[in-house]
């Protein structure tokens, strides 16, 4: 370790010293008051007894983390520190990779769950008697997933996924040109599925262990409608979908998060294919008709971050 001496000349003696602990990559500990922090050093200070107050600095990457407010009784100086030699250096392996803050993970994978709710319009003019019917098939839920390493500590490249579903049914009747009447089930069975590769920004709060995230992503957005029309009818398609993320993670062991989530998720169809009545066929829905997929979700989970 190189320490670098700073010598700072007071007239009175430090009182009320705040105790602050830097943790190192050989395990020692150093209780001290934290002063500064900046990308390549921390800068801190020991209570002293005499009027001579020292500013020490320790180079980022012999740090594993520092922590602010601690309870453990000061102690008056590092156990390896020199005060002869402002050049004392320990028989540690150095290394170049620059520690991420406390709280911010290299890797992170999380699962969540949680309510949907699709975005889609509803045709106020509708004279079908079937607003309410849609109305309770734009609420749903979902599953989600990710997957992140980050390569500077706050930015990261990763994977994410979701499923979404709802359903819903109801009575009907078909009166055909001829008069005849047919009636029948009417149900919507709806999921779709996100994937696609993503980006990743981790900030953590001065003094805090719970980071706040956001995460993109642009990929492939399925959708899959099973369902009946009196008889069954099944539609389905693809699209280019985006979805934004925004979420906060409570730290519950050392590797642990609670992830606490709302994000949304963007598509549209243009066209998909229809089978019914034993018929398939490629449909394009005229401009302004596309099938708005897009949704709101809010969700709760967990994460595994190291």
């Amino acid at each position: 370790m190189k320490t670098i001496l700073l010598l700072l000349f007071s007239i009175t003696t430090l009182i009320g010293f705040s105790q602050d602990k830097i943790v190192k990559k050989t395990g020692e500990e150093i209780f001290c008051q934290i002063t500064k922090i900046n990308l390549d050093s921390i800068f801190y200070v020991l209570p002293q007894k005499d009027p001579i107050q020292i500013i020490y600095s320790l180079e980022r990457s012999k740090v594993k983390s520092y922590h602010f407010n601690v309870s453990k009784p000061v102690k008056s100086e590092p156990k390896e520190f020199d005060y002869a030699n402002p050049n004392y250096t320990t028989n540690s392996e150095e290394s170049n990779t620059v520690a991420p803050p406390t709280g911010l993970n290299r890797f992170s994978i999380g699962l969540s769950g949680g309510f949907s709710y699709l975005l889609v319009r509803l045709d106020d003019e509708d004279q079908s008697g079937l607003k309410s019917y849609y109305k309770e098939l734009k609420t749903g839920y979902h599953f989600s997933g990710d997957v992140f390493y980050y390569l500077h500590g706050e930015f990261g490249l990763g994977l994410m996924c979701s499923n979404f579903r709802t359903s819903n049914s109801a009575e009907i009747y078909i009166e055909y040109p001829n008069g005849a009447i047919r009636t029948g089930l009417l149900n919507d069975n709806i999921s779709t599925l996100f994937i696609g590769p993503a980006v990743s920004a981790q900030f953590l709060p001065t003094g805090s262990s719970n980071p706040f995230v956001i995460n993109a992503s642009l990929g492939y957005f399925g959708y899959d409608n099973d369902g009946y029309l009196i008889d069954p009818i099944k539609m389905t398609g693809s699209t280019v979908g985006l979805a934004i993320d925004f979420g906060y993670n409570i730290k519950l062991d050392k590797n642990l998060f609670l992830s606490l989530d709302m994000g949304f998720v963007f598509g549209s169809l243009s066209e998909a294919d229809i089978e019914y009545n034993g018929v398939k066929e490629r449909v394009k829905f005229p401009e302004g008709q596309q099938e708005n997929m897009s949704r709101f979700d809010v969700s709760i989970g967990l994460k595994f971050g190291k």
